[in-house]
């Protein structure tokens, strides 16, 4: 017959090898697959973080984007608004100009002194008229160029004698220059 030795020892009743050096061998190796599934379940917890952490930084970058796209838009607004209230603001100087020229003429014309023409090309200005007398004419000269709003260089370029209805009056014609201020905001330029 034939006998089979289930127990852990040799022919001559000597113990095999030692179940303790099997057990720490077995329960090393179940540590290192512990270990290792713990490390790779942490790696994939991590990973699933990172790309949660991923979509949140593009959500906030991608609502930052429309804000900076909202806050150019504010400011391209902005920048049109203000070229409209300096067009506003130059149209304002504009009409100041020819109104104060308006009105000194106005103020400095002579009773006895007409006008039948102004004409203001840039800072240049010709001024045409009649007058019962020579020397009405010259007081209007002399008042322009005591003006503010006229050079001293206004003289009467030409001027004629006419009968117009029975009366003897003299057409003249005065040219000058605007002060570089007033010409230029008689223009229509900005300043």
């Amino acid at each position: 017959m034939i006998h089979v030795n289930l127990l852990l020892t040799d022919r001559h009743g000597h113990a095999g090898p030692d179940l303790r050096h099997l057990a720490l061998a077995v329960g090393g190796i179940a540590m290192v697959l512990v270990a290792i599934l713990g490390v790779g379940i942490h790696y994939v917890a991590t990973a699933s973080n990172l790309r949660a952490e991923e979509r949140l930084q593009e959500e906030i970058l991608r609502k930052q984007k429309e804000q900076l796209a909202e806050i150019d838009k504010f400011k391209q607004e902005k920048k049109e608004y203000e070229e409209k209230i300096a067009v506003i603001d130059r149209l304002k100087e504009r009409q100041q100009g020819p109104v104060h020229i308006l009105d000194e003429i106005s103020r400095n014309l002579p009773d006895k002194v007409w006008l039948t023409g102004l004409q203001q090309k840039g800072g240049d200005l010709t001024i045409k008229g009649s007058a019962l007398t020579i020397g009405d004419i010259v007081v209007f000269v002399g008042r322009l160029k005591e003006s503010k709003y006229f050079s001293s260089e206004l003289e009467i370029k030409e001027s004629s004698q006419t009968k117009i209805a029975d009366q003897e009056v003299y057409q003249f014609t005065i040219v000058g220059t605007l002060p570089n201020g007033n010409a230029k905001a008689a223009a229509g330029e900005a300043s």
